[in-house]
């Protein structure tokens, strides 16, 4: 079984996740892509895990190309389509 580490609330996770949602803001170029940080490092005061949960999204998804899908895994995300 894997042990889960709790971390003390660090007001840095905020400014983790305004870096890594400009990263993937520029990936999309000019598609319009909505992404939340999202999880118990959101949340001020928290004690969490620390990994930065984040969810993005587009209204669209088939203009989702491959070049997009190439810069995200240029900066060590996965696309996973789930188009439901």
């Amino acid at each position: 079984m894997e042990q889960v580490m709790i971390s003390s609330y660090n007001a840095e996770w905020k400014q983790d996740y305004e870096h890594e949602q400009k990263k993937i803001r520029y990936s999309f170029e000019s598609l319009p892509v909505f992404i939340e940080h999202i999880g118990s490092t959101a949340v001020p005061g928290m004690d969490s895990k620390p990994t930065i949960d984040m969810m993005a999204g587009v209204e669209e998804l088939s203009l989702v190309n491959e070049t997009i899908i190439q810069r995200l895994d240029e900066i060590g995300y996965e696309y996973v389509h789930k188009p439901e």
